[in-house]
């Protein structure tokens, strides 16, 4: 639903672009004409399709849902019907969606069908280096990080800063000031480091 940007299966080809048969064809001519493919690697969410939301979904104590798909990406309402802070989406609406099987609220920074995964687990760290390591072994040149900026967010959920109008009063659209949801001091280091490690160089 949003051009190839929410990941169902991250070691497959979308059916509308071929199969990982076309695509190893692809690398292997490319080659030939001295040009390496570069893939876009989303890491920071999801589809609400993939296998670890699903299960993180089903239940509160399933194994995913406190993993890979755990403590950022889930929340528990502030209060009846409130969300857990005012965090908005990069569209505008809230970044929370409420879950009405579990009762509570998952993050999601871009749509709502793109819920985020949680950095702060090692179990993240370690399946990207797998994935990255996969596309590396059929022969990528490398790759686009895309979202990088947004895999991390202030753990304590505390509420945005909210940017005012030339007026001084707050606007009906008010646009938060994303100190806590966007180019965290983690960031840099993390990225990196599993980017080397996935491709046998260690942090970088």
């Amino acid at each position: 639903m949003d051009f190839g940007y929410d990941i169902s299966d991250y070691k497959n080809i979308d059916p509308q672009y071929g199969t990982l048969a076309d695509f190893d064809r692809l690398v292997a001519e490319a080659a030939k004409r001295h040009i390496r493919v570069i893939m876009d690697m989303v890491m920071n969410h999801t589809s609400d399709k993939h296998e670890w939301f699903i299960q993180a979904r089903s239940s509160r104590d399933n194994p995913y849902r406190t993993g890979l798909c755990g403590t950022m990406a889930w929340a528990n309402q502030h209060g009846q019907g409130r969300t857990p802070n005012n965090w908005q989406s990069l569209f505008g609406h809230s970044a929370w969606q409420w879950d009405e099987k579990t009762r509570q609220y998952y993050y999601h920074k871009f749509y709502v069908q793109q819920p985020d995964v949680n950095w702060d687990n090692p179990q993240i760290h370690e399946a990207f280096k797998d994935i990255i390591a996969f596309w590396l072994k059929r022969g990528v040149g490398g790759f686009r990080f895309d979202a990088v900026t947004t895999l991390y967010e202030d753990p304590s959920l505390a509420d945005e800063g909210v940017v005012l109008g030339k007026d001084g009063k707050r606007s009906s659209m008010p646009m938060a000031i994303r100190n806590w949801t966007t180019r965290r001091p983690t960031i840099s280091r993390a990225a990196s480091c599993d980017a080397g490690d996935a491709g046998g160089g260690g942090c970088v």
